[in-house]
């Protein structure tokens, strides 16, 4: 397996936020998920492989996905973090997600 070098994060001290919410390597690139990715996110979302440890197996319906993507866009925008998208690079095709999310409460981030 190849070893990949992903580019620094631009931080600003002052605000302690991400500037440049792009993350790339040599195969990938990484960008927050926005309204256009509901769909390829939810037919993710709802693989037997993947919801069975995502969403204890149950299948969610598209507009909680809706709703996760829209909290990710409010959240980069308040904190720096949430939903990145993962594409092979000159592509548009949704292959994969990551993310720092808020979960348990209190709230912990986890990855």
């Amino acid at each position: 397996m190849g070893h990949s070098r992903w580019t620094r994060w631009d931080l600003n001290q002052k605000e302690n936020r991400i500037l440049d919410r792009r993350l790339t390597s040599e195969r990938l690139s990484l960008l927050p998920v926005e309204k256009t990715d509901v769909e390829p996110l939810h037919r993710l979302w709802t693989v037997e492989q993947v919801r069975r440890f995502l969403w204890d197996g149950k299948v969610i319906p598209l507009q909680q996905t809706r709703e996760i993507v829209e909290k990710s866009r409010e959240l980069f925008d308040q904190y720096g973090f949430g939903i990145w998208g993962i594409r092979e690079l000159n592509s548009d095709a949704l292959v994969g997600f990551v993310g720092l999310w808020h979960f348990h409460q209190p709230p912990s981030l986890e990855l």
